[in-house]
């Protein structure tokens, strides 16, 4: 019964360290609902665990290789590693899961326009924490939200198109 125990103990704790990869380009940001720039306002907060992450991660990839908007209409070649991901996670009015994925590109982030006015020069958009609102811009900037749910996507759009 001892060596039962040690050996159940034993596999719980392999299983526990096994931690499934996130890309270091996609961060999950939570209750951004009291963001003023963010669209959808008023709605519930849930937080994905990594298994969604990963799910969402991968659908992303086949939406980018899909890459039809939901007017039917074929996009610009986006490559997955060239942008930055915004998770935001939220339930809709049928307590579904859905993430809504902001995309940004690692050259806006990386070399962001300065502010002329400011004092201070910025060197990195700070993505992992704050949620941008960007108009226009091209393939840039593009966003899609996903149904963890029901496995499906909806709102496919590329800025200024």
């Amino acid at each position: 019964m001892n060596i039962r125990l040690s050996l159940i103990l034993l596999i719980f704790i392999l299983v526990s360290c096994v931690e499934k990869h996130t890309s270091d380009n996609v961060t999950v940001l939570i209750n951004q609902f009291g963001n003023e720039s963010f669209r959808y306002g008023n709605l519930k907060t849930w937080e994905p665990n990594k298994s969604e992450i990963n799910f969402t991660e991968k659908f992303i990839k086949e939406i980018i290789k899909n890459n039809i908007t939901d007017y039917g209409v074929k996009e610009l070649s986006i490559n997955f590693n060239d942008y930055y991901y915004q998770f935001i996670p939220y339930l809709d009015k049928n307590n579904r899961k859905i993430i809504y994925v902001n995309s940004l590109c690692k050259d806006f982030v990386q070399n962001p326009i300065q502010d002329l006015s400011s004092k201070d020069v910025q060197k990195e958009i700070e993505w992992k924490s704050h949620y941008f609102d960007v108009y226009d811009g091209g393939n840039c900037f593009w966003q899609v939200q996903v149904d963890v749910d029901k496995k499906e996507y909806f709102d496919f759009s590329v800025n200024g198109f």
